[in-house]
This record gives C-alpha cells, structure tokens and sequence, in this order.
C-alpha cells in the first residue's frame, strides 16, 4: 500500500462539516433538553423497530421460544410508544435512573477510598473525592432533574464542538493521509 496525501475535496468536505459540527454543538449546548428529548425519541424509535422485528420472528418460530420472543416484542413495542409519546417524561425517568447508578458508583469510591489502607494517600484521598463529586451530582440530579438532562445534553456538545474542531484542523492541514491500493 502506498500512502499519498488526501485530495483536496476531502479536505474541503472535513471543514466544512467540521464547521457544520460545531455550529450544530452549539446549538446543542445552549439548548440540552431538546438534545436528550430528541435521543430519548431516537431510542424509542429504535425499540419499536426491534420489537416489530422481535415479534415478526416469533410468529415464524415453531420452538417454545415463539411465545418468549414475541412477548419481548411486544414489551419493547410498550415501552417504544412510551418513550415517544412521552419523550420529556421518559428522559426525567432515564436521567433519574443514571443518578441512581451514579449515586452507588460514588458510594463505592468512596469506601474503596476509605478502606483501601495499602494504597498512596494521594490515590485513597482521589477516589473519596471522586466519589464525592459523584454523590453530589447524583443528589443534585435528584433535587433537579432538568440539570440531569442539561447536564447531558451539554457534555454532548462540548465533545462535539471539540470532534469539529479537530475535523477542521484535520481538513486544514491536509492530514491524516490515506493509504491507497495498488
């Protein structure tokens, strides 16, 4: 394989869509909830199409398995049109949920922090305030729910903005190259 620089309208493709990123991340930043909303109803449009699928193969199944596929079908299907109809709802209930998992993981680090005695002190020290952070997000994101959602719909943004960037930096230098077949 020989490798050549990249020609110049992919280069041009990288910023402009670089561009285009960051203008949406933006976007994406100053207004989160309509950025997780707007997954949350992704989500649900991904579950109606696995359990119309689910439930499409169960019929054809002759095993035992035809009625636990097609129950787990329609379960999906269930939770789908939740997930759609109730976008704002669904997403308070997912964020709510993430907390939860949140909180515990915060519990954990910090009695890895204070148990661990065979470790540095700086480490033991890292781990209690670590979890600490993650305490005081999770009951924070309890407290309020909508900075859960922000929260998320913010961080999508900032990782976006920062995937722009360095698709336009990419376009601009000409890099990285492409290996071509002979």
């Amino acid at each position: 394989m020989e490798t050549g620089k990249q020609p110049s309208w992919i280069r041009g493709v990288q910023i402009g869509f670089g561009a285009l990123i960051i203008i949406l991340s933006i976007i994406i930043t100053f207004n989160p909830a309509i950025t997780t909303i707007t997954l949350v109803f992704l989500l649900g449009m991904a579950l109606l199409f696995l359990g119309i699928e689910r439930v499409i193969t169960g019929i054809f199944l002759i095993k035992f398995s035809r009625v636990t596929t097609i129950g787990f079908g329609i379960i999906c299907i269930l939770f789908a049109s939740l997930f759609m109809t109730f976008p704002k709802g669904s997403t308070t209930t997912l964020v709510i949920i993430a907390a939860v998992a949140l909180l515990f993981g915060g519990i954990a680090k910090i009695v890895e922090g204070f148990r661990k005695k065979d470790i540095r002190a700086w480490h033991r020290w890292s781990s209690v305030g670590v979890g600490a952070l993650a305490v005081a997000v999770a009951i924070t994101i309890f407290v309020v729910p909508g900075f859960g959602i922000g929260l998320v719909g913010v961080i999508f943004g900032i990782v976006l903005i920062i995937m722009g960037i360095q698709m336009i930096s990419s376009g601009i230098s000409g890099k990285p190259r492409m290996s071509k077949i002979k």
